[in-house]
C-alpha cells in the first residue's frame, strides 16, 4: 500500500487526460495537454507515453500531437451494455413502448 497514493493521482491524472481530450475536441499538443491538465510537462510527457504504449493516445505527428484511440471507448461500451440499472428498467420500458 505504499504506492497507493502515488498510483491513485496518477490515475487521476490519466483521466484527466480524457476529460482534456472531451473538452477541446480535437487533438492536443503535449503542451496544451499539459496546460489543460495542470501538469508539469515533464510529468504529462510521461503519462502520454505511458497511454501510447498501452494504446489509449496516437500521436498524429509532431506539430499535430496527439489524439485518444478507440480503446477507451471500447471498454466505455462493455460497461454500459451491462448497466445494472438499465436492466433493471429495460423490461418496463419495453412495456411502455409495447402499449
Amino acid at each position: 500500500m505504499a504506492g497507493s497514493k502515488t498510483e491513485l493521482r496518477t490515475e487521476l491524472r490519466a483521466l484527466a487526460v480524457f476529460r482534456a481530450f472531451a473538452a477541446a475536441g480535437g487533438s492536443l499538443r503535449l503542451t496544451e495537454l499539459a496546460g489543460a491538465t495542470g501538469m508539469a510537462k515533464s510529468s504529462c510527457f510521461a503519462l502520454v507515453r505511458a497511454l501510447e504504449r498501452e494504446g489509449y493516445l496516437y500521436e498524429l505527428s509532431a506539430r499535430d500531437g496527439y489524439y485518444p484511440t478507440g480503446r477507451l471507448q471500447a471498454h466505455v461500451e462493455a460497461i454500459a451494455a451491462h448497466d445494472p440499472v438499465v436492466a433493471a428498467v429495460r423490461p418496463e420500458l419495453e412495456r411502455l413502448r409495447d402499449e
